[in-house]
């Protein structure tokens, strides 16, 4: 379950902490593709992003990124490196990714 019917409601700063496990043999791909995204969205091209970690225990991948708005996330995710992720995700992935938003406090 996620809450991504929440995200209208934020405001000002948020978090996100975005779950998943790589289907066998595809955690190093997977891992790959984060680590792209994650240095995005860590450059100079992505002003309203705060904070972008990924953390990996065997198969299973958790992000967690903070956003300064909603159009920083927005941002984000009309990236071509975010789509380029976006593509390919559902075949390296077993089930749904979990997302969750938070307000930053």
């Amino acid at each position: 379950m996620d809450n991504f019917q929440e995200i209208g409601k934020l405001t000002g700063r948020f978090l996100v902490i975005a779950t998943s496990t790589a289907k066998e043999g595809q955690a190093d791909k997977l891992e790959a593709h984060l680590k792209a995204v994650k240095e995005h969205a860590l450059s100079d091209k992505e002003p309203g992003c705060f904070i972008y970690s990924v953390g990996r225990y065997g198969n299973e991948f958790v992000a967690s990124e903070g956003y300064e708005s909603q159009a920083a996330f927005q941002a984000h995710i009309d990236s071509d490196v975010f789509k380029s992720y976006f593509a390919v995700v559902g075949t390296l992935t077993e089930g749904d990714t979990k997302i969750l938003f938070y307000e930053d406090k």
